[in-house]
């Protein structure tokens, strides 16, 4: 047997019995906290002492109770949290709904919009006789502006506390057109009270029997008809909103379908509504080179002056939005105020006319009487003659604008019928119930037969008018001599 062989097989054989008893490396331990290892083993150490809990007095109760603080804990953190998302939004709500308290003088707000308009504005207390502003005072409310004439700029100060704007929804239920009244501090409100509505065919009938109510309707008792419109419209500036006031009266040929401009029977107004505190709101008129009302419409359609006029308010908006913003801003307005509030669009169109004929037949209810005396003059051919009449005359309502009150005198018999001639009954102002009496009115004329009615018609009329500016205010008396 060969010896070197035999040696190399042991050898093999050895090396294999080696491999087969060598152990391989055992897998390390990892123990996360609160967990620690002893041994090869894991054991709970909540206290973090190197001592297994189990191995220590008392240790479950110890566990127990560090689980219950760590339980709760995790319960007091997620309460914490639960109430700040819920009281947070609360507390933000009630501010953003709410207009800023004032911080500042109107000096200063006056300062700063001299600094955005580069005019200088300074704002004093309006104190005029106006019924309006009279009307705001009694409620502790103030105008201030920096141009009474104009009124370019106007300051609304509502000193009252129980009128006070608290939120936006309060600012815009005070400003809209369908209750604001503050255009009568920008109209002649004196004049208001010549208008009135037209009449239609039977009380024209009623008033003036004899008028043709198609063929001069328009051209004789009606002067002047009048458009007048009022419009207002939401201005959005990125998320906050001012509002556009117009309004406008305009005077139109009637005699046309669509009517042509004539002239405004008022300057046209354009006031942009401006939110600003509690007690303070902006009123803004801007200033138009060519105002709407005096040149550049004439002659033209109805439609196409409303076209200009609202292509020349585009013209400056940019403007206006400007200093909107910047005024809220200064105000303290965050925009977040108008998320709840929608301000709206709003029109209003009437006819109205202007005539003293109007006036006078539609608003008064006027009572009249007349009687007469008669004297034979020929009692053989059975006729008369007027010694006198008696004439009463008595007012419905307020006509301090009554310039003179004159009967006519008619006279109609079978024969013929003819005017005979007018006397003064009244000159001057009339109020609510005054009595006119003109008693022993004399005609100088012939002989009337019997038979004869005198018809006694009251009408206004000025001296210099001509005839046909005069018109009846009453329904004729009629006197039969008999």
């Amino acid at each position: 047997m060969n010896y070197k062989l035999i040696q190399g097989l042991l050898l093999i054989a050895l090396i294999l019995l080696i491999g087969c008893t060598v152990q391989q490396p055992a897998s390390p331990i990892i123990c996360n906290k609160p967990y620690i290892q002893i041994g090869t083993e894991c054991c709970l150490d909540n206290n973090n002492n190197a001592i297994c809990d189990k191995d220590e007095t008392g240790s479950l109760e110890n566990e127990t109770s560090a689980e219950e603080d760590l339980t709760e804990g995790i319960n007091n953190s997620e309460e914490t949290e639960q109430i700040e998302v819920e009281e947070v939004p609360e507390v933000n709500e009630e501010i953003i709904n709410q207009l800023p308290e004032r911080n500042f003088t109107i000096e200063e707000l006056g300062n700063h919009i001299y600094t955005l308009t580069n005019v200088p504005q300074l704002f004093k207390e309006v104190n005029i006789s106006e019924k309006y502003i009279l009307d705001l005072k009694n409620k502790n409310h103030l105008l201030f502006t920096s141009n009474n004439q104009f009124k370019g700029w106007v300051i609304e100060v509502i000193n009252n506390k129980e009128d006070q704007l608290q939120t936006m929804e309060d600012f815009y239920n005070y400003v809209r057109a369908e209750k604001w009244e503050g255009w009568r501090y920008y109209m002649n409100e004196t004049t208001w009270h010549w208008l009135s509505k037209p009449l239609t065919e039977d009380e024209l009938k009623e008033i003036v029997p004899d008028y043709d109510y198609k063929t001069r309707y328009h051209t004789d008792l009606y002067s002047n008809w009048i458009d007048w419109d009022i419009k207002e419209s939401a201005i959005k500036i990125a998320d906050e909103q001012v509002l556009q006031y117009r309004f406008e009266t305009m005077i139109f040929t009637p005699d046309q379908e669509d009517g042509y401009w004539i002239g405004n029977w008022e300057t046209a107004i354009l006031v942009y509504k401006i939110p600003c505190t509690k007690d303070t709101v902006i009123y803004y008129r801007p200033s138009f080179g060519i105002d709407f009302g005096y040149v550049g419409h004439t002659s033209q359609k109805k439609e196409t002056s409303n076209k200009n006029w609202e292509r020349d308010i585009q013209i400056r908006l940019p403007e206006t939005i400007n200093y909107s913003q910047q005024i809220m801003k200064f105000c303290g307005i965050n925009n977040k105020m108008f998320d709840n509030t929608e301000f709206r669009d709003y029109e209003k169109n009437e006819k109205l006319v202007q005539n003293w004929k109007v006036y006078y037949a539609v608003v008064f209810n006027h009572s009249f009487d007349a009687d007469i005396a008669l004297k034979p003059q020929d009692p053989d051919n059975e006729t008369f003659k007027i010694e006198y009449m008696n004439i009463t005359f008595t007012s419905y309502d307020k006509e301090e604008d009554l310039k003179l009150l004159r009967v006519k005198i008619e006279l109609s018999t079978e024969q013929i019928n003819r005017t005979y001639g007018d006397a003064t009954l009244y000159s001057g102002a009339l109020y609510f119930g005054d009595i006119i009496k003109k008693d022993g009115i004399s005609l100088e004329h012939g002989k009337f037969e019997r038979n004869t009615s005198i018809i006694f018609r009251p009408y206004f009329g000025y001296k210099e008018s001509p005839e046909y500016y005069k018109y009846y205010v009453g329904q004729p008396v009629i006197q039969k001599l008999t």
